[in-house]
């Protein structure tokens, strides 16, 4: 059963005969007659007295009439629904590391915070095996994780960057970016993505994993980093005002592995209003890194 069929019939009732309700609906007089007679072969009953004159209702054409008229209003509203100024509100718990966080993720915070204010964001940092593990628990609405391109179930991966990695020196480092005897080694915590191609690399060129500083906090590592205290290793993105300033040394190294800043969430979380607009501006946002 097609809307129109019931659309012909309420105009046909509206304008008194077949002739002007199919000059009203732009039909032909015989489409208007086959709307009516769908209708009537569907439900076994007539809906017109056609041994009348004019236009008249059996009664159970004025008994769906009733109906015909909820439906259509509805239809019309449905048909109009302004989706775009539908009110977004509700909770979501994002999940991102250190870095990501203040770097990437701090401006799209608040550019969405500005535009959605009944929407409540609750942040949480952590390492990205323990982010994509709440994703996937629902704890977590969604994350946004710096690691190499993984597919996992149940999860969706939006890559958003290709980032690069540098290693990171104080000022009175030579450029060889390896430790001095009075370097420490200062490493991001365990089960950050990145660490093991920093320990990888210095492997590589005999250095032993001793003398070690570890610390989950990109500030601070980049702290300790200026005031002589160590090298390490961090994404590209964080150290720019360092680079621009000249506070520290830096080089490009990025492993053989590439990675990307990458937004997940879990497939069953699609549905919330508040979730898709955010991701709609994570994606907008990140061609502009």
């Amino acid at each position: 059963m097609e809307i129109r069929n019931f659309r012909t019939f309420k105009t046909i009732v509206e304008t008194g005969s077949f002739s002007k309700a199919a000059e009203k609906l732009g039909y032909t007089q015989s489409s208007v007659s086959m709307h009516i007679k769908t209708i009537e072969t569907h439900y076994g009953k007539s809906l017109l007295d056609r041994t009348a004159s004019k236009i008249r209702l059996t009664q159970f054409g004025r008994e769906l009439l009733i109906g015909v008229d909820q439906l259509l209003e509805k239809y019309d509203e449905l048909s109009s629904f302004d989706f775009e100024n539908l009110e977004v509100k509700g909770t979501l718990r994002i999940g991102a590391p250190d870095s990501l966080m203040m770097y990437r993720l701090h401006p799209i915070i608040y550019a969405y915070k500005m535009k959605y204010p009944h929407v409540d964001l609750i942040i949480h940092t952590g390492v990205c095996p323990e982010l994509k593990a709440q994703v996937a628990k629902g704890t977590l609405d969604c994350c946004v994780m710096l690691q190499p391109s993984i597919t996992y179930k149940n999860l969706t991966s939006i890559l958003l960057k290709q980032e690069n990695f540098s290693l990171i020196a104080p000022l009175d480092s030579d450029q060889t970016f390896l430790p001095k005897s009075h370097h420490m080694v200062i490493v991001a915590e365990e089960g950050c993505t990145y660490r093991e191609v920093f320990l990888n690399y210095l492997s590589q060129h005999g250095i032993q994993q001793s003398n070690l500083l570890e610390t989950g906090s990109v500030e601070a590592i980049k702290k300790y980093v200026t005031s002589g205290i160590g090298l390490s290793y961090v994404p590209s993105y964080a150290i720019e005002m360092e680079i621009n300033n000249k506070s520290l040394l830096s080089q490009v190294h990025n492993g053989n592995t590439p990675f990307f800043t990458q937004l997940f969430y879990h497939q069953s979380r699609v549905s919330s209003l508040a979730l898709e607009k955010l991701i709609d501006m994570v994606i907008t946002k990140a061609t502009e890194w």
